[in-house]
């Protein structure tokens, strides 16, 4: 019937053309032919090299068995070329068995280490996977938290600036209320608020950010995730892939910050690194 499908019902093991499938698996297990197809499309080089001095040997050799004769004239003459064509018959074939035996020395050996460096590779590969699949956020060794670096809400920026200016490393504010984490400010916004207005807190410069920078939880604030010391690196990786957050901060059981990393830290982590 036109549309269906046909099945066949002979059996797989039966001889097709007097070889079996087995046979046709054997045999293309076997297939020298395609694997010097594949090797020499890998190394055309070497095997242009090879073939071409094979030719010259051969044609050599075929000069010297047939030359004596040629220029021969009688018995004598011959046999004292004959002699001389030995003599230069073994000095070639030494010549060449040396060449072939560098050159097979040098392709093997390059093979080798060709596929002792994909081992190698694939087992880095495997251990890294490995190691990530079941690393925790506590593997990575979080950068600690000064806890004199936090301030409130109702903070004077002021005493952030100036702790600012004693930490130069720092480039976020953490912001904390009832001992919890509320926020992280880009001190970048600190800077530029002050530029603006002579006074303020730490609330009003995140005002400032939302409603006159227009950056609401982008560049400069809000920009974080929140997770534990036993929480999976893979899962904190998502969480802030989907947030496009650029700093973990790892909180305690009571949500009180403690430890911080970057973006990354995570990939670097990731490519193994610690």
């Amino acid at each position: 019937m036109e549309g269906s499908k046909h099945i066949s019902t002979r059996n797989d093991s039966s001889p097709r053309n007097g070889r079996t499938d087995n046979d046709r698996s054997w045999s293309k297990g076997l297939n020298w032919r395609g694997w010097l197809s594949n090797r020499a499309k890998d190394s055309w080089l070497e095997f242009v090299l090879v073939r071409t001095m094979l030719v010259i040997l051969m044609v050599l050799v075929t000069l010297l068995i047939v030359l004596p004769f040629l220029i021969g004239s009688d018995t004598t003459e011959i046999a004292a070329i004959i002699d001389y064509s030995k003599w230069v018959l073994t000095a070639l074939l030494a010549a060449f068995g040396a060449w072939i035996g560098a050159g097979a020395a040098y392709f093997f050996g390059k093979e080798n280490l060709i596929a002792s460096n994909k081992s190698t590779q694939e087992a880095l590969k495997l251990q890294r996977a490995s190691t990530n699949e079941n690393a925790m956020i506590s593997d990575m060794h979080p950068m600690p938290l000064n806890p004199s670096f936090q301030f409130k809400l109702d903070s004077n920026i002021e005493e952030v600036l100036n702790k600012l200016g004693e930490n130069v490393d720092y480039w976020f504010v953490p912001v904390i209320e009832n001992g919890k984490l509320m926020d992280i400010v880009h001190t970048e916004a600190f800077w530029r608020f002050q530029q603006k207005n002579e006074s303020g807190t730490v609330k009003d410069v995140i005002d400032y950010i939302d409603n006159q920078l227009k950056q609401k939880s982008t560049k400069l604030h809000g920009f974080y995730i929140t997770t534990r010391m036993d929480e999976l690196v893979s899962n904190a990786s998502d969480c802030m892939s989907r947030n496009h957050a650029t700093v973990g901060i790892v909180c305690d059981k009571n949500e009180k910050p403690t430890h911080c990393f970057s973006s990354g830290d995570l990939r670097s982590f990731k490519l193994g690194s610690s």
